[in-house]
């Protein structure tokens, strides 16, 4: 009876210490899972503050540098191009309206095409009037309106629509590409334009840089931020950390359910919004500037003389009095 009595009395506290474990991991549990989302939150607000950062610093530099109109009319249409050219246009088409990569291009060639007639226009009013200023105010608001229209577009958006869209944007961009290195070597005397020429080359290429890291930080902190609304496990973790551009881009849409692919399309529609505005700020940004830009009056003389060639030695006075 004592041994009985024993083991009864053994029994609860053997129970306690089984019942204790289970308690402290599913706290550590709680907890781990608590500290994931937290760190999660963090990581998003890190990216968020990220972009913001990279937009304001880039904004600043421009507005340092709005005295020169080589920078201004060069740089940051080129950011702006960058950010939302080609590679956002084809990512609306393949992850919010669901075509392939061959009609993706197709579809791009409304923008591609109209930048020819456009920058047509424009070289021919600089050469009949010589005035190049009106043509960066005419092509910043054309290219902040079809950008800023482009930000209204979703996955029931008519061609009408995103054609038109994209020969506004286009015809921004014809209209102050083809006269910024006009209005760069307008004041420079004929033996500086090989140098003035090589130093436009260089800040298109810095827009061009600046432009695909924008968009690529922009539109990956965005896809971050909205993953939430992917109730798939399984497809947040493909889209996360990155990875959105090529998840649009592999043609796994088709295997989506049609709920998640609803859910997908609404992540990517508001992804590229944000991209988009970005666009247009820079636009309206350098849309203003032009009103700091002065209009130098471009020569009508043509010259040899443009700093290709060997400079000719100083003559030199002998002692004899002759000049070698």
């Amino acid at each position: 009876m004592s041994d009985l009595a024993g083991a009864q009395e053994r029994l609860p506290k053997s129970g306690m210490s089984d019942q204790q474990p289970t308690q402290t991991s599913e706290e550590e549990s709680k907890v781990e899972v608590g500290n994931n989302a937290e760190a999660k939150e963090t990581e998003t607000f890190r990216l968020s503050w990220d972009v913001g950062g990279v937009f304001f610093a880039l904004l600043v530099l421009s507005l340092m540098s709005s005295i020169d109109a080589t920078i201004v009319t060069t740089s940051l249409p080129t950011i702006a191009r960058e950010i939302g050219g080609g590679a956002e246009y084809i990512l609306y088409f393949q992850a919010v309206k669901g075509v392939s990569p061959l009609d993706s291009g197709v579809y791009y060639l409304p923008f591609a095409l109209a930048i020819i007639p456009f920058g047509g226009m424009g070289a021919a009013f600089i050469s009949k009037t010589g005035q190049y200023i009106p043509l960066h105010g005419i092509g910043f608001a054309l290219s902040a309106i079809g950008t800023g229209l482009f930000s209204i577009l979703d996955e029931d958006s008519s061609p009408g629509a995103w054609i038109g869209f994209q020969i506004i944007a286009s015809g921004g961009s014809g209209l102050v590409f083809t006269s910024t290195l006009i209005s760069t070597l307008a004041p420079l005397p004929e033996e500086d334009v090989a140098i003035a020429t090589g130093t436009y080359s260089f800040i298109r290429s810095f827009g061009f840089v600046w432009g695909l890291t924008i968009a690529s930080v922009a539109f990956n902190s965005q896809i971050d931020r909205y993953l939430g609304i992917v109730d798939d496990e399984v497809v947040r973790s493909l889209m996360a950390n990155g990875r959105a551009y090529a998840f649009a881009t592999r043609g796994t849409f088709d295997a989506l359910t049609a709920i998640t692919r609803s859910q997908v399309t609404e992540v990517y529609v508001k992804a590229l919004r944000m991209i988009w505005i970005i666009v247009a700020a820079f636009s309206c940004f350098g849309f203003f500037c032009i009103f700091a830009e002065k209009h130098v009056k471009l020569r009508k003389e043509k010259g040899n003389e443009f700093g290709l060639g060997e400079k000719k030695p100083k003559p030199v006075e002998c002692e004899d009095g002759k000049i070698q």
